[in-house]
């Protein structure tokens, strides 16, 4: 999968959106630690891992932030990890978007 598809893949942005959720400037909230696990992954078990992480969090972060997260369907986790497994240059790239993402303002997925 070509960076462009990657950059523009609606999976991979729901994923981005999702750990863009653990930060909440209004709340003061900065859970940076998660969206690092999602980068330190060394291997596409070690992504499903920090997104399973993220995932369990999801019904504290509702109540913590007061607003709703978007949760990955099954196939969105399956494609993310798919992808990060066609090789070592396809999980660096892919684990690089999502944090970078994650790191953004704002996440559209459209």
């Amino acid at each position: 999968m070509s960076l462009e598809n990657i950059l523009n893949d609606k999976s991979v942005r729901i994923i981005a959106q999702l750990l863009n959720r653990f930060i909440d400037r209004d709340k003061n909230i900065y859970r940076f630690d998660v969206i690092d696990s999602v980068k330190r992954a060394r291997n596409p078990e070690e992504l499903l891992d920090a997104i399973y992480r993220a995932l369990r969090e999801v019904p504290s972060l509702t109540r913590a932030t007061g607003r709703e997260v978007l949760v990955p369907s099954a196939d969105d986790i399956a494609k993310v990890v798919d992808i990060a497994g066609r090789g070592r240059d396809s999980l660096n790239m892919i684990k690089n978007i999502i944090a970078c993402y994650a790191l953004s303002y704002y996440v559209h997925v459209g």
